[in-house]
């Protein structure tokens, strides 16, 4: 369940914040929005759907190659590339020749179409003034937003959600798709700071174990400015609460942060729930300023129990997830215990099970 703080309100202004270390941090959000978009519906929270656009067929070579070919891709590169138009031929050297063609979006706001199989997409929307909104789009391996490349969501997760800069004026959202879908639709930002727990990596706890484990919850800073300084709180239903510094957010950035968890053991199986608090400052002098709150809900599990395992990477810092099965204690008459590895495919969470002697 999503909290925000009182601040939050749905016409924003320019804010000045002194962060820890005395930075002063000037967030300059816009009042959201009047938008248009060809074929495109805005909601009365400013939403933006995406509802027609223009695709055109693979007009490269993907996969493992060891050169990448892509008449798009070169266009933006070279400064020579332009908005499309229905119909609109791209020659491509050795052929074969591709065009432009409108495409419209079904019900659900889902294109589906043999070009969106490795080609692209392009649509513009049109606002009266200047802001910054939530991308959430699925079905695609990238997108330029007016020319500026962005990540993708090629197996449609729908976890994907990019704080994107649009002008006043017409805005170009050209995607580079990936299995034949495209859903997309720009969303208002509550705030310049958030937290987003749509993906959040959380561990299970175990009965009669004490808790000391890392969870990764996501931190969307919708502003042009970097910050620094910032601060994950956790206040737990005891009301014990504890602190880790957030790494640095770059403007118009998403980052997963590692949070650490710790406390006493849980006696029984079920569920507990956390409050996190994004924000700056101290608790224990008085000092605390929050700036967004989640909750999240972790599991509790038996020692017997299959279980969620998180840590941090020795590789990149971030935290990461394993499944662990515990093995059943072991008579003579048994055999070792094995070790069983289990991967993963495409757009599936990996779960790797270890088998351990108790």
């Amino acid at each position: 369940m999503r909290r925000t703080t009182p601040r939050q309100a749905s016409n924003r202004c320019t804010v000045s914040r002194e962060l820890a270390g005395g930075l002063t941090l000037t967030l300059i959000c816009l009042c959201f929005i009047t938008a248009t978009a060809r074929g495109s519906g805005s909601a009365d929270d400013g939403t933006v759907e995406i509802r027609e656009a223009l695709v055109i067929e693979p007009v490269g070579g993907g996969g493992r190659r060891p050169v990448h070919r892509d008449a798009i891709e070169s266009a933006l590169v070279t400064g020579a590339w332009k908005p499309p138009t229905d119909g609109q031929p791209l020659d491509l050297p050795g052929g074969p020749d591709r065009a432009w063609q409108t495409l419209k979006a079904n019900a659900d706001g889902w294109f589906s179409h043999r070009a969106l199989r490795g080609g692209y997409a392009h649509a513009s929307v049109k606002l009266e003034q200047a802001a910054v909104m939530l991308l959430e789009a699925r079905g695609h391996s990238m997108v330029y937003v007016n020319g500026q490349p962005r990540a993708g969501d090629p197996y449609s997760n729908g976890l994907l959600r990019l704080p994107v800069p649009l002008l006043a004026g017409t805005n170009e959202l050209l995607f580079r798709c990936a299995r034949g879908r495209l859903q997309a639709r720009l969303v208002p930002s509550d705030s310049p700071l958030t937290l987003d727990p749509g993906d959040s990596t959380l561990p299970d706890l175990v009965v009669g174990s004490s808790t000391d484990a890392w969870a990764g919850v996501r931190i969307i800073n919708a502003s042009a400015q970097a910050v620094h300084g910032l601060i994950l709180r956790v206040r737990w239903p005891d009301g014990r609460s504890e602190q880790t510094p957030a790494g640095p957010l770059a403007p118009f950035s998403v980052r997963k942060q590692p949070l650490h968890l710790s406390g006493p053991a849980p006696s029984e199986p079920g569920t507990t729930a956390l409050t996190v608090e994004l924000g700056h400052g101290s608790a224990a002098n008085g000092g605390w300023h929050a700036l967004d709150a989640t909750d999240l809900t972790l599991r509790v599990r038996r020692p017997q129990d299959t279980r969620r395992v998180t840590f941090v990477s020795e590789i990149d810092g971030s935290v990461q997830h394993y499944g662990l099965q515990p093995a059943h204690p072991a008579s003579d008459t048994e055999a070792a215990p094995a070790l069983v590895l289990s991967l993963h495919g495409a757009s599936v969470r990996p779960f790797l099970l270890l088998a351990l002697l108790l």
